[in-house]
């Protein structure tokens, strides 16, 4: 048994909870599925762009159908943070033997 693996995203729109995070911003989005919440995506609306923050894979499918139903547009743009290279940057840095203290 594959203890990493559980194959791709099997949930639906129906799982997806939306909201505006910031008061006085209603084209900003904040996307969750109720079945994967650790999974989170923004969603920014311009006069001429749309722009998905940090799309999981599995769910990419459903973000971009819910902006089609939802919004009516494309998306134009994505960015996707880079927090994940960060945290293993600083992981490898601070388990490095060059940076071990010698006693």
């Amino acid at each position: 048994m594959n203890m990493l693996w559980y194959g791709g995203y099997q949930g639906t729109l129906k799982n997806l909870t939306v909201i505006q995070p910031v008061p006085g911003l209603p084209k900003l989005h904040h996307l969750t599925f109720s079945d994967a919440p650790a999974y989170r995506t923004l969603v920014a609306e311009f006069d001429d762009a749309v722009m998905v923050v940090d799309s999981p894979p599995h769910q990419s499918k459903l973000t971009i159908q819910w902006i089609h139903e939802t919004l009516k547009r494309n998306v134009t743009h994505l960015l996707v943070s880079s927090w994940p290279i960060i945290l293993t940057a600083s992981f490898l840095t601070s388990s490095s033997p060059a940076n071990a203290s010698s006693p």
